[in-house]
């Protein structure tokens, strides 16, 4: 029996047969081309470009009646690749200037696109590449013709180097049971880890060298991919598959049970409410609003509207875009509008950030904004415009300093005195807060209050700069710890300030729907937590479960205790049955 640790992009328990699934590497013969044949071979390549839409076109269109449209967006991203005539004119003139086959040109224009997006470090222009290349190997597969082979993957969990958005939506769309999926690469916000939380399939990324391990695939393997487990067993042994046949039955009576949570309203044992918001940052979590029931937007990433652009977005495009966020909320509930938050690791693709040699401890959040009045103005404008009449916020990312926070409201102030000269109805009393995130607003949390309504902790970064320790970087991945004691010492400070000066405080990070930092949060006196839509219906099944005054007895224990694993073992024993 061997098991293998990993990391989880969807809960769940699954035993089945695995099937290795072993990509065939394409093998490409360059074949110089005579004058002659320059063109029928730029055919060719055009014939092939207009295949593979045609193949991703018919797979979109037959899906739309049984995905959320929005998933099958990122079928588009691929297909607007395809149309690229930029892409489309690189090829043509390979072809003709170096005088060779289309497969060899295809390849290595592919090749050099992969090689740019991948320099980038924002995630989301490295999971370009990825459909890049996959858009690259169905290109050449036209050319060859080679038909992909049919493949026994029924009923079974998949194991792979990487798995593809097209290949999963193409296993769906043929009606495919696929009981998990199990792979070496990817990463927590790739494609196809969006459609794997979407279409509910209990996935684990991040095996090293899985596929060179001995699995055999008649016999029976493990996928436990609950947050507190998040591992492999291989050849398990008689007495640990009875036992997790067992725990597989009762996870999926446990899922139904969560599943019926999305549309309830709930409340802790003695009758107290805890306010469960959502984090969204794209067209996807934003149509989930409707099917996750929740306390409201603790935090909206504007990012996401300016990285999904090709320009800076314009003040009425912002307006449009917080009106449909709202609107999709119900019965007035706040909606916390961030602004624009880029640097670090998220870049625009149109506006050259300067170099920095540690861009998360440079030109980012607020300080880009302050830095660029024109872009800070605009988004301020779009969010006043947009708050009339409707409960939205503004929140400060980034924050490190009180004279930050007062440069930023003098702004807000300027901004609206422009609107009131422009007699353009604005939003005049809105709430302003700011994030938590780095350690010196966290220490002096109390100075803020004066020129604050509200505080939200974003764990991700605080962790990161208190520990010094890159969230992104996997060789310091042991040391990056939420649950540390001085990350949580912190979190009870902001807390108390909070209470002291009635200051709402949120926890809108990862940690904030994660089943044990909920009942850890709660403990430390917050009542307000923002998570991934999805995370809403396990929130809401711990929360009905627990007696908020039997929770808050455990702070003293929490923040006197040696470690995070005292505290971690200490917590898991209240969720015993409940989640």
């Amino acid at each position: 029996m061997k098991k293998i640790k990993a990391n989880s992009i969807f809960e769940g328990i699954v035993i089945g047969k695995p099937y290795l699934r072993k990509q065939k590497e394409i093998k490409i013969e360059a074949r110089s081309l005579r004058e002659t044949e320059i063109e029928a071979e730029i055919n060719r390549v055009e014939k092939a470009i207009d295949d593979t839409k045609y193949e991703i076109r018919h797979l979109i269109d037959s899906l739309k009646d049984r995905v959320n449209k929005n998933e099958l967006k990122i079928l588009n991203v691929q297909f607007m690749i395809l149309e690229d005539p930029v892409f489309l004119s690189d090829v043509k003139n390979k072809i003709e200037k170096d005088m060779i086959n289309a497969e060899v040109v295809v390849d290595r224009v592919i090749k050099k696109y992969i090689k740019m997006f991948k320099s980038l470090k924002d995630p989301l222009y490295k999971e370009r590449a990825n459909d890049v290349s996959e858009v690259g190997r169905k290109i050449i597969e036209n050319l060859l013709y080679l038909t992909p082979e049919k493949e026994d993957v029924n009923d079974k969990i998949i194991i792979a180097k990487e798995l593809q958005p097209f290949e999963l939506l193409k296993f769906y769309h043929d009606g495919v049971n696929i009981l998990g999926i199990i792979t070496e690469e990817g990463g927590k916000t790739s494609h196809t880890a969006i459609l794997c939380k979407s279409l509910g399939i209990p996935t684990l990324i991040g095996v090293k060298n899985i596929m060179f391990l001995d699995i055999e695939q008649d016999k029976e393997i493990i996928l436990d991919s609950r947050l507190d487990k998040q591992l492999v067993i291989l050849n398990p042994e008689e007495e640990i598959l009875k036992e997790y046949k067992i725990y597989e039955k009762k996870y999926r009576e446990f899922a139904k049970e969560i599943n019926q949570l999305k549309i309830e309203d709930v409340k802790t044992l003695d009758g107290e409410k805890i306010n469960l918001h959502v984090n969204i940052g794209g067209d996807i979590e934003i149509t989930q609003l409707k099917e996750f029931k929740c306390d409201g937007v603790g935090l909206l990433r504007t990012e996401f509207i300016y990285m999904e652009n090709d320009k800076f977005p314009t003040e009425d495009e912002q307006v449009k875009i917080y009106e449909k966020v709202y609107n999709a909320l119900s019965d007035d509930k706040p909606l916390i509008i961030r602004t624009l938050d880029i640097g670090g690791d998220k870049q625009l693709g149109y506006y050259d950030m300067p170099h920095e040699e540690n861009p998360f401890l440079g030109f980012r959040a607020i300080r880009f904004c302050l830095k660029n009045l024109d872009i800070f103005k605009t988004q301020l404008r779009a969010i006043l415009r947009a708050a009339y009449n409707k409960n939205i916020k503004i929140m400060y990312p980034m924050i490190s300093k009180v004279e930050e926070v007062i440069k930023a409201n003098e702004i807000l102030e300027e901004v609206k005195k422009e609107l009131e000269n422009e007699k353009i109805n604005y939003k005049k009393d809105i709430e302003v807060g700011i994030m938590i995130e780095i350690p010196s607003a966290a220490i002096m949390a109390e100075r803020f209050v004066d020129y604050i309504d509200f505080f939200s902790i974003g764990t991700n970064d605080l962790t990161q700069y208190v520990l010094a320790a890159d969230r992104l970087n996997k060789l310091v991945s042991d040391i990056y710890d939420p649950y540390d004691i001085s990350i949580l010492n912190l979190i009870n400070h902001v807390s108390e300030v909070g209470k002291k000066y009635n200051k709402k405080v949120s926890v809108c990070g990862e940690m904030a729907g994660e089943p044990i930092a909920i009942l850890i949060l709660i403990a430390l006196g917050i009542k307000d937590l923002s998570m991934l839509p999805s995370f809403i219906p396990r929130a809401k099944k711990i929360v009905k479960s627990i007696n908020l005054k039997d929770i808050e007895q455990y702070k003293d224990k929490i923040l006197n205790a040696k470690n995070s694993k005292e505290i971690k073992k200490l917590i898991n024993k209240l969720l015993i049955g409940v989640v």
